[in-house]
């Protein structure tokens, strides 16, 4: 599945999805096939829908390489 289509799929999850335990959460995106879901390439659209969807700030973390 792409990132596009697990970023669908997470709108099947429960409103309160952040509300509930650790173990609920992932229960509920293994049935939906969204466990290695990391939310890369989102556009502010997508990050202003999720926000709507789940009534909270979406935490956008750019990977930078480490320069060792």
């Amino acid at each position: 599945m792409t990132e596009r289509e697990m970023f669908e799929q997470s709108f099947k999850r429960p409103k309160n999805f952040f509300n509930l335990s650790g173990k609920e959460q992932w229960d509920i995106d293994k049935n939906l096939g969204i466990l290695d879901w990391n939310g890369n390439d989102l556009s502010d659209e997508d990050i202003k829908r999720f926000d709507a969807h789940y009534g909270l700030k979406f935490n956008k973390v750019k990977k930078e390489k480490s320069h060792v």
